[in-house]
């Protein structure tokens, strides 16, 4: 997706993919797209259908970030977005990956008030430490939650879940000086 444009699938009121929405590797958020209420002509409404009608939670979402902090740049607004998407592959088996970064969590991110600090994979507030690393060894390990800044976790600079790449990266950023984690997408 380009860098100021974030790609839209639609999914059910259960995290499923809606039948008629896209999917593939250019996804990156999924948001409510089926049975959304909405105003019709003739001062009524009616519920409606659509990939069209999941884009604007997306695009509130960014507008509610940027109001809480309007000195945020759109990368910042964008990561925090995706890094804070609730993984929604096991509701959707075949289509595992094809979903971007999951269903948008837009209470997380007002929470978070769109200040993911790069490098802070355990959400303290620091940037990258021992701390940070121990999160990173515990999820990919022993199946501890996963970060809520995916991106701070992005050292490798593929964008995902943490892997071993990324800790690797992050061992030599904490000991040896490396390159620091790469927190645009």
């Amino acid at each position: 997706s380009s860098v100021n444009a974030i790609s839209v699938a639609a999914v059910d009121s259960f995290g499923i993919k809606a039948d008629f929405s896209n999917y593939g590797s250019n996804i990156d958020l999924a948001a409510p797209g089926t049975g959304i209420y909405a105003s019709f002509p003739g001062n009524q409404y009616a519920r409606w259908d659509g990939t069209s009608f999941a884009a604007p939670f997306v695009s509130g979402q960014a507008a509610l970030l940027f109001a809480l902090n309007p000195q945020a740049s759109w990368d910042e607004i964008r990561n925090a977005i995706c890094s804070l998407a609730v993984n929604i592959d096991p509701l959707n088996p075949g289509f595992e990956g094809l979903l971007g970064f999951g269903l948008i969590d837009p209470l997380a991110t007002v929470l978070q008030n769109g200040s993911l600090v790069c490098g802070d994979v355990n959400n303290d507030g620091n940037a990258t430490t021992i701390l940070d690393l121990g999160y990173i060894v515990d999820y990919i390990f022993r199946g501890g939650p996963i970060p809520a800044n995916l991106l701070a976790a992005n050292c490798d600079g593929i964008i995902g879940k943490p892997n071993i790449l990324d800790l690797t990266c992050i061992v030599d950023y904490i000991f040896r000086s490396g390159h620091e984690p790469i927190c645009t997408p």
